[in-house]
């Protein structure tokens, strides 16, 4: 989990330079705990970062016209999101989930996942063609297809697994 939860604040860091490793590791502890609190322990859920998030991550860093962006446009913008969800999570505790069925239904969703995956495409390339460095790098591209390469196979041969 500790390396699904940094990739976010690592893609930050190969981007912009700002090192978000520690504040994402402290903030998904800290989230976990009080998910746990709340819930009575009774979801045994870890909280991590969210690659959906990536996009606005990247254009509130993108504002600004400075090396590091705009944090208070990123802050913002990440307090709403979790406002958001808290809101969203209080309507579903009192009036069950069959409104948010209807309202996103699977024609919808997947979509959205697979925007997600190809808003992500291009940080994969670039890590896949230079390592997260300037220079192409043959054995980053070798370890990219090996993995492709595994995913591909363990999808379609390890049903049920």
């Amino acid at each position: 989990m500790i390396v699904a939860n940094s990739l976010i604040a690592i893609l930050v860091y190969s981007v912009y330079g700002i090192n978000m490793v520690p504040a994402a590791l402290i903030s998904s502890g800290i989230g976990t705990i009080i998910y746990l609190l709340v819930t009575k322990f009774r979801s045994p859920v870890f909280l991590g970062s969210s690659a959906a998030l990536m996009p606005v991550i990247t254009t509130c860093l993108a504002l600004g016209g400075t090396a590091h962006g705009n944090f208070i446009a990123l802050i913002i913008g990440l307090i709403v999101v979790g406002l958001v969800d808290i809101g969203i999570a209080i309507a579903i505790k009192f009036t069950g989930t069959n409104w948010i069925h209807k309202l996103l239904p699977k024609v919808i969703v997947g979509p959205v996942i697979m925007l997600i995956g190809l808003g992500l495409a291009s940080f994969a390339t670039d890590w896949a063609m230079h390592n997260g460095g300037m220079e192409y790098n043959i054995v980053a591209v070798a370890v990219a297809l090996v993995t492709m390469l595994i995913i591909c196979l363990m999808s379609v041969y390890a049903k049920g697994i």
